[in-house]
């Protein structure tokens, strides 16, 4: 404690500093980790409920900082889930023989897809193997009884009756793929035929053969039957007979022995969209590239000629809500929110639990665009990752977006500081330096990580739940332990860590502080200033924060206007930042303007500031620098200050103290120490300081202070070295307070201001 005529509280280095002790780990036991979910049982029971909870709209969405093990804990606990078996099916899509332009989509047992497509495949093999035979028998007859012009047949060797499915000649017998091909005909090209109907007569089956062909076919499908008894099957085949009495003759020609139309038979071909046959458990797919082809699968009819074009069932293509069906698909809501309307097309799957796929905008073939598959049908669960900001924005601006998303998983950004959960970031700690193989990790390297989780949410009671930032720490800790030679990451080596880390992004605040110590940003660092405080301020640069000092200035005349915040009327401040300029004409009307109105005319100004400014945190600053304008009274430019107001006059904790006082200090440091400088913060944020070891020494050797504040009161008494002075019994302020300076001198704008009226 230091007095004047009043008392200043000021932090001991004791007080001011906190940390782990190596001795203190030495009795708590690691919990071995082993990918299990650390400090978040309101999420996992969340995600537990959605995943066991049938009806319709039991979606998720997962909020919480990236980093903070979401994502991994969603793939642990899905893993986890009961098995869906009746909801995975395979999914294909075979040619409608009535319909061409609009395929056919069908569900199957898991691995029938790929039966199907092996008896399709083997049902054209043999299709060809005996038309080619008995084209070829039909062409010696025709050119035996052709005596007149005397040929000797050309073509293939003729297949026996008696083996109609003997193999193909090489280049005709190769196995169809049962994947998707791109070298088909899309429809049949009746300009292959012989426009000439007696032509076409002589050249096709006599109606012998035909029925021959027929009752093959019927019993090789009926072999399909039975292996294949759903009803959209059973009318496949159906369809299929019935197509392949018309078209016999469209593909053969009898005359020369051969196969005419060989692309024809690629009708036959199955197109498996989803293959489960090796699932035992229900897919679980996350598609980091969330646009709508991928999303929702498209019809790809891209080819260099109208040769190259494939039938329109040959073109369907699956995307993840079709791969996901039958189990669980994650997204991130930003992504989907990036692109114009795929928000609303995710919408309407989750209503319908249908997928209607559209042509490829990127495709240039010769096929018509009209393309129209039967709408596919989808039973998933969604899981959507994103932030608090954005489900907030969503609940509040969508109103579907409840009735889709019924569970919400909040992750939790903070772990409470017990010696159990102590115990599980060691095990964590101990698990990614064996799994990566690292040095190994001792008690005092342990124990700075520790402070570190605490720094990185700036509570000494809990620890951060961002592991991927504590993995990179250990990592780049053994980076340096080699570095500097040592055998294990201890201390020294995670100091040395956050110290390159911090110099390595503050290029920007090493600039700032050069503007400021050559005068070309102006912020006053020793003597005394009327209406000028030096208010501390916090910038993002990435994932690097930084303070620096912001200087307000605050200007006092005659007048009813108030306070004007300059920045608003410039365009350059926010909705919380304009309300805490409007907290401070309340906090003046209740200390001081109790029986007489308030007028005032009066500016408040960031300097040499551009750009937007938000937030609460230097609404003190303000009220400090506006009240030495008021009373004109002198106030330390060696000191920043931070901390938001009520209209009490009570400071209220704010965030970013630790980088706000690192910020000032690096200036001080820079500038000289004198002895004399210091920051003002919240009594209440003393529970969030985690403060680096070298303000600590200047704290402990008087060379830098920490004054925690109570009240608006108590700060303008460390600011100013005067007395504020309270109201006595009889509601008037001590004589020579700088309360009693404030009250007078609105008592007097008050009287000019009704005079000039």
């Amino acid at each position: 404690m230091s007095t004047i005529e009043f008392q200043i509280k000021e932090l001991s280095a004791e007080e001011a500093s906190f940390s782990f002790s190596p001795k203190d780990l030495e009795d708590i036991k690691p919990y071995p980790f082993h990918g299990e979910i650390i400090g978040q049982p309101r999420a996992i029971k969340a995600l537990n409920m959605g995943i066991r909870i049938p009806g319709k709209g039991y979606n998720m969405f997962v909020s919480g900082d990236p980093g903070s093990g979401r994502t991994s804990a969603v793939f642990h606990t899905l893993k986890k889930a009961p098995g869906r078996p009746e909801k995975i099916r395979d999914i294909v899509c075979l040619h409608n023989f009535i319909k061409p332009d609009q395929p056919s989509i069908l569900y199957l047992p898991p691995g029938s897809g790929n039966e199907l497509a092996q008896f399709m495949r083997g049902f054209s093999q043999r299709l060809q193997a005996l038309i080619a035979g008995l084209c070829a028998d039909t062409a010696r007859a025709i050119q035996e009884g052709n005596e007149d012009e005397g040929k000797t047949p050309s073509g293939e060797q003729p297949v026996s009756k008696e083996d109609p499915w003997a193999e193909l000649p090489e280049e005709r017998s190769k196995p169809e793929s049962s994947s998707i091909s791109m070298k088909s005909s899309p429809q049949r090209d009746s300009s292959s035929d012989t426009p000439d109907s007696s032509l076409r007569k002589l050249n096709a089956f006599p109606e012998k053969e035909k029925q021959q062909i027929l009752k093959q076919v019927r019993e090789l499908l009926d072999e399909g039957r039975k292996k294949f008894p759903q009803d959209r099957m059973q009318t496949y085949f159906s369809q299929l007979l019935e197509d392949l009495k018309e078209d016999i003759d469209l593909f053969t020609d009898a005359e020369a022995g051969s196969i005419r139309n060989a692309p024809f038979f690629q009708r036959y071909m199955v197109n498996i969209l989803v293959d489960h046959q090796d699932t035992e458990k229900p897919p679980i797919i996350y598609e980091h590239n969330p646009t709508s082809s991928n999303l929702f699968g498209f019809i790809d009819t891209r080819g260099d000629s109208r040769e190259d074009v494939p039938l329109p069932f040959l073109t369907i293509r699956s995307g993840a809500f079709m791969d996901a069906s039958g189990g669980y698909l994650i997204l991130n809501a930003d992504d989907i929110l990036k692109e114009e309307n795929l928000w609303d097309q995710v919408k309407r799957v989750l209503n319908t639990g249908e997928i209607t796929l559209h042509n490829f905008s990127g495709s240039t073939s010769a096929l018509p665009t009209g393309v129209k598959p039967d709408p596919a049908a989808i039973d998933i669960k969604l899981i959507a990752l994103g932030d608090e900001d954005l489900y907030d924005e969503l609940s509040e601006k969508d109103p579907d977006f409840h009735k889709l998303f019924k569970i919400s998983a909040e992750f939790d950004y903070t772990l409470k500081l017990t010696e159990k959960n102590i115990g599980k970031y060691i095990g964590f700690i101990q698990m990614v330096a064996d799994d990566e193989q690292l040095r190994p990790v001792s008690l005092s390297g342990a124990a700075e990580i520790l402070r570190y989780g605490c720094f990185l949410v700036e509570q000494r009671n809990y620890l951060s739940t961002q592991f991927s930032k504590i993995a990179d720490t250990l990592r780049e800790g053994n980076y340096w332990a080699e570095e500097l030679g040592l055998p294990e990451i201890d201390r020294q080596a995670i100091l040395k860590t956050l110290e390159e880390r911090s110099y390595l992004s503050n290029l920007s605040e090493s600039k700032i502080i050069d503007q400021i110590l050559s005068g070309e940003t102006l912020v006053h660092l020793d003597g005394k200033k009327v209406g000028m405080v030096n208010a501390l301020a916090v910038l993002d640069r990435g994932e690097y924060s930084f303070g620096i000092p912001a200087v307000i200035t605050a200007t006092v005349a005659p007048g009813n206007e108030g306070i004007v915040n300059i920045e608003h009327e410039a365009g350059l401040s926010g909705e919380i930042h304009d309300k805490g300029l409007l907290i401070l004409e309340g906090y003046l009307r209740k200390m001081y303007a109790r029986n007489f109105p308030l007028s005032i005319y009066s500016g408040i100004c960031f300097e040499q500031s551009y750009a937007e400014i938000d937030g609460d945190s230097a609404s003190s600053s303000e009220l400090y620098a506006l009240l030495s304008a008021i009373g004109d009274v002198p106030i330390r430019q060696d000191i920043a200050v931070t901390g938001s107001v009520n209209q009490m006059g009570e400071l209220q904790p704010v965030g970013g103290i630790n980088e706000k006082i690192m910020g000032f200090y690096a200036l001080c440091e820079r500038r000289g120490l004198t002895g004399h400088q210091g920051v003002i913060i919240p009594d209440k944020n003393i529970e969030n300081l985690v403060l680096p070891d070298s303000i600590i020494e200047a704290v402990r050797n008087r060379k830098f202070h920490i004054y925690p504040a109570r009240t608006i009161n108590e700060g303008m008494q460390i600011l100013s070295h005067r007395q504020a002075g309270e109201r006595n019994s009889k509601g008037l302020f001590p004589v020579h307070s700088i309360n009693r300076l404030i009250e007078n001198r609105l008592k007097h704008l008050y009287e000019i201001s009704r005079q000039q009226n």
